[in-house]
């Protein structure tokens, strides 16, 4: 783990003379003590189960000294692989406390690692008793969260048997139309270019020739090389409509399919 993580900024340094390269974004961390633990313990963010991860952080450490003189693999690959994350997204991405996902699974372990030490110190009477109320508690936790994350119960109660064409449009993106559109009505040799973040995924399924890029503006010198244009109805497409380069063959839901039909008319346009 060590001589990986060396090889690995020791590489970036010697290269290109930088650990963590400069971003837009790294300078918005929230470098603050009350922001090192708030997101684990905001039960909005992770539960009960980060609360519960941080209260046993101090106990791992007892643990690991406790078991100094002989390897304790659990212990160490716990602290030795969330702290060290923990602190790095503190310090450069605490922006965000998505990023804290990474290591949900490590941190779950810890929490239930505490519950199992608290348990086995229980008098032997009550652990019986124990034994059906912690499953019974843990379903019950779960409940909120199960609801929060399934999106559409609604629609999911009311048409359980709903089409993969309805479930899509509805699960995925209202403008899913497009990608259908296209499934039905092009080559999957033709190039086609998406200009929302969500369209590439599911666009490259069937049309391997697929970019995406926010604007035509932006990708002005690679236009020639995809026969279908993705985008957005509110874009302003004046200088290649004027030009006869393209025209909109398909519309829905605010996006609109244009497709290119003069490769030489393309106007030279500016990013």
């Amino acid at each position: 783990y060590i001589p990986l993580v060396v090889f690995w900024y020791g590489h970036a340094w010697l290269a290109y003379g930088w650990v963590i390269p400069p971003t837009g974004w790294t300078d918005k961390a929230i470098r603050t003590l009350p922001n090192l633990l708030t997101p684990m313990l905001q039960v909005g963010n992770f539960g009960i189960a980060g609360v519960l991860s941080v209260v046993a952080w101090p106990l791992l450490f007892v643990q690991l000294w406790r078991t100094r003189w002989r390897f304790e693999a659990r212990v160490v690959l716990l602290i030795g692989f969330t702290i060290p994350f923990w602190l790095v997204w503190w310090w450069l991405f605490s922006y965000d406390p998505r990023f804290l996902v990474m290591i949900w699974a490590l941190m779950s372990v810890a929490a239930g690692w505490l519950v199992v030490s608290i348990y086995d110190v229980l008098p032997s009477r009550a652990q019986p008793a124990i034994n059906i109320a912690l499953p019974l508690l843990l379903v019950a936790i779960a409940a909120p969260a199960l609801f929060q994350v399934v999106e559409h119960k609604d629609e999911l109660l009311r048409t359980p048997l709903i089409s993969e064409k309805d479930r899509l449009r509805l699960y995925v993106h209202e403008g899913f139309d497009v990608v259908f559109w296209l499934e039905e009505n092009t080559s999957p040799d033709d190039g086609v270019l998406v200009t929302e973040y969500w369209q590439p995924y599911y666009v490259a399924k069937t049309h391997p020739n697929t970019l995406f890029c926010y604007s035509p503006r932006v990708c002005a010198d690679v236009l020639s090389d995809y026969a279908y244009w993705v985008v957005r109805s509110n874009v302003d497409m004046t200088p290649w409509l004027e030009s006869g380069a393209i025209e909109p063959v398909f519309s829905i839901e605010g996006r609109t399919i244009y497709r290119l039909v003069d490769i030489s008319a393309l106007p030279n346009v500016d990013g």
